[in-house]
């Protein structure tokens, strides 16, 4: 009785240190995805023309992050609008992407909305979900029909759902950030814009919640397999459809992870793959101790009847 009660505070104990664990972590995260713009963009001038950059898409399978570049024109260079800005002169804008209109001119007299772009991501999905990736994109502008134009390159700051991402406007020449380099490249009209993505806090959290199911559900199917080999409890069939519901369910979980991460990661190599091969090891244990056990022929009404001297046998006689 008093070693029950030990087991039962026991299992209380870790029980509530598991939730507690889980509800702090969950506090801790603030959003599915956050964005920080970490550079000190210098004052624009009052003629200018620009480029308002916003984050669309991270895909890190096909290596591409996704913007969306609005142009921005003030003074006698246009005015903003909302979704673009009206030109009064010429301008041309160069973009250094990875698929998209790299030179986009526009007339003067007209509108000009946004411009779709992708730049490619350097990294790998391999250390999923703890990977992280860098991106950088190069732009200039220029008017054939005014003289002396100002570019202004901006960061909109957009959240993209599933990832942190910290961008920082940096000099073409030395790669510094300081607000007097970045005036320097303003007013010789380029522009340059970095950014570091890693996956949100909340990604993480998941992903490795799913990851403590597998290996739990593992260490639970290790520890009943011990029991019966060990002769502590016989074999079942409920052991072993356990197990083949678990081992399924498991494809069913790993389909869960938030990103849909491509199949090799290492969090297959270190926690799916070996979880999927203990399962089935642990199946193939468990049928040979069921089809082997002494007291197999206990289930069998027909093999008693045939042994002589059985309690069957002797009732038919």
């Amino acid at each position: 009785m008093l070693s029950r009660l030990r087991s039962t505070r026991l299992i209380y104990i870790v029980v509530t240190t598991c939730a507690f664990i889980i509800v702090v972590a969950s506090l801790s995260i603030v959003s599915g995805g956050s964005y920080s713009a970490r550079s000190e963009v210098p004052e624009a001038e009052l003629d200018s023309v620009g480029l308002e950059i916003r984050t669309v898409q991270v895909d890190p399978t096909e290596g591409a992050l996704d913007l969306l570049a609005t142009p921005r024109a003030q003074g006698v260079f246009g005015q903003d609008l909302p979704n673009g800005a009206f030109f009064t002169y010429p301008v041309t804008f160069n973009l250094d992407v990875g698929s998209g209109e790299s030179t986009v001119s526009v007339p003067g007299s007209s509108v000009r909305g946004a411009i779709p772009a992708t730049v490619y991501l350097q990294g790998s999905e391999s250390t999923y979900p703890f990977d992280t990736y860098q991106a950088r994109l190069f732009t200039s502008a220029s008017s054939s029909a005014q003289e002396g134009a100002s570019f202004v390159l901006s960061d909109a700051a957009q959240e993209v759902a599933g990832f942190s991402i910290s961008s920082e406007l940096v000099s073409i020449l030395n790669d510094a950030s300081d607000v007097d380099s970045l005036r320097s490249d303003q007013q010789s009209g380029f522009g340059m814009l970095e950014w570091r993505i890693e996956r949100s806090n909340a990604t993480k959290l998941l992903a490795i919640l799913l990851g403590l199911i597998m290996i739990s559900g593992a260490v639970v199917s290790l520890a009943i397999t011990a029991v019966i080999v060990l002769r502590r409890r016989p074999p079942s069939i409920a052991v072993m459809v356990w197990l083949a519901v678990f081992l399924f369910a498991l494809f069913q979980i790993r389909g869960q992870l938030p990103g849909g991460p491509p199949a090799g990661i290492g969090f297959d190599r270190f926690v799916f793959f070996p979880v999927v091969l203990i399962l089935v090891l642990l199946i193939v244990v468990n049928l040979v101790a069921w089809s082997t056990r002494d007291d197999w022929d206990l289930e069998n009404p027909a093999s008693l009847q045939s042994e002589p001297g059985s309690l069957l046998g002797r009732n038919h006689e």
